[in-house]
């Protein structure tokens, strides 16, 4: 090896260029379609008709969130962000995705329409993209009190919303993970981010 390679090296080592961190990103407010009194009165007329729509459901958690003026995590935005985070798919290291959303408790299992991996009858462990759903097994991490305490509070006023937390899947990159808390509904393709926190922290 000359000297001329050597210095040419190392010229190129001292002006590599390091990327910022992912910026997370920032909540918004939430609105609902319908105003209380059309959402009450909606509600009443399909309990007397025996209509259950899950549509429904969703917008009696939109209507809530905006009552207690929540803010809430834009979900391509944090998509984005956590795929910046963790990378994208990783096949040479046997992982075809990063990160994924775990079921926050057991009775939030299987509870979704989006898609999902992981999950024994099939073999999409090798072939989702970030951000389906794990349903092999719940959340594993700490949840700080006052996302317990906005979890209990939102499955009591709108009752069959199931909750879900975005989580690594590579072990080495469980430290830091900075989890987001998702909201969804059976028979709806959307969830709402409701909170994020930093980990590990019961606070």
């Amino acid at each position: 090896m000359s000297l001329f390679s050597t210095k040419t090296r190392v010229a190129e080592s001292a002006t590599a260029i390091v990327p910022d961190p992912p910026v997370p990103p920032a909540p918004v407010s939430i609105d609902a379609e319908l105003a209380q009194e059309e959402r009450l009165a909606y509600a009443k007329l399909a309990e007397e008709l025996a209509f259950h729509p899950a549509a429904l459901r969703l917008e009696k958690l939109r209507g809530y969130l905006a009552s207690r003026k929540s803010l809430v995590y834009p979900y391509r935005k944090v998509k984005e962000y956590l795929d910046q985070k963790f990378g994208a798919k990783d096949l040479h290291e046997g992982w075809s995705h990063t990160w994924g959303w775990c079921p926050l408790r057991e009775s939030d299992m299987g509870k979704s329409d989006l898609p999902a991996f992981g999950t024994a009858s099939t073999n999409s462990l090798y072939s989702a993209d970030n951000g389906q759903f794990i349903f092999g097994r719940t959340y594993h991490g700490a949840v700080p009190f006052p996302t317990l305490s906005l979890v209990k509070e939102i499955a009591e006023s709108v009752p069959g919303v199931h909750f879900f937390v975005s989580d690594a899947m590579k072990p080495r990159d469980r430290a830091g993970r900075d989890p987001f808390l998702g909201v969804s509904t059976p028979g709806t393709e959307e969830m709402i981010i409701i909170a994020e926190w930093d980990e590990p922290s019961f606070r």
